[in-house]
């Protein structure tokens, strides 16, 4: 995260969290999401999957932090343009 922070950082501060389990209300898979709670984004991520989908999920939750509030819950041009310059940068 250290490294997020310093090559995305974000306009607030940060805090990652662990859970156990997290349930979609829509009835499909949700590994983590992001939200703004006070002044501070909160990242909350699954605990019991594989490092590869914590990380991917990290990454994608952090985009939404950084096109905050255009993109908080959706997922427009802005944000996948975004994602990929995150994904890119520590794939290379």
């Amino acid at each position: 995260m250290a490294k997020l922070k310093r090559d995305f950082p974000l306009s607030r501060q940060v805090r990652v969290q662990t859970v156990e389990r997290l349930v979609c209300e829509k009835g499909g898979r949700l590994f983590g999401p992001a939200n703004l709670i006070g002044e501070r984004f909160v990242i909350t991520l699954q605990r019991h999957v594989d490092i590869s989908v914590q990380i991917d999920t990290l990454w994608h939750e952090w985009t939404h932090c950084l096109v905050w509030p255009r993109c908080k819950y959706r997922h427009s041009v802005r944000f996948w343009t975004t994602y990929g310059q995150i994904y890119s940068h520590y794939q290379d």
